[in-house]
């Protein structure tokens, strides 16, 4: 080989390893981005998740409120053999007040 041609080989090597020094930086930021990006999604889909818990969680309590008030009145009814209006309306009135399913929907 002569000089000329062995100088144009070394260059040719040189722009070779810096072409794949730069393809290697390309595709590690490109997986590095990808990581931060499957991070965020991930912490999204729990952000949901808690809220969509939390949001059914008070969903039920509202629905099942007025049922362990009816069963409340039950036991008053069933503990006595006579309720006096005053009485019941003392009784019931807090429970009117409270929100209902169809208040709630």
């Amino acid at each position: 080989m002569t000089l000329s041609r062995q100088a144009q080989f070394l260059q040719w090597i040189r722009w070779a390893i810096l072409g794949a020094v730069g393809l290697l930086g390309l595709l590690l930021t490109l997986w590095v981005n990808q990581s931060l990006q499957d991070v965020e999604q991930d912490r999204l889909m729990q952000r949901f998740q808690r809220a969509a818990q939390a949001h059914a969680a008070r969903t039920i309590d509202q629905i099942l409120q007025p049922v362990e008030n009816l069963t409340t009145l039950q036991r008053l009814f069933g503990s006595v053999d006579q309720v006096d209006w005053s009485a019941f309306r003392k009784f019931a009135e807090p429970m009117l007040g409270q929100p209902g399913v169809r208040t709630y929907n």
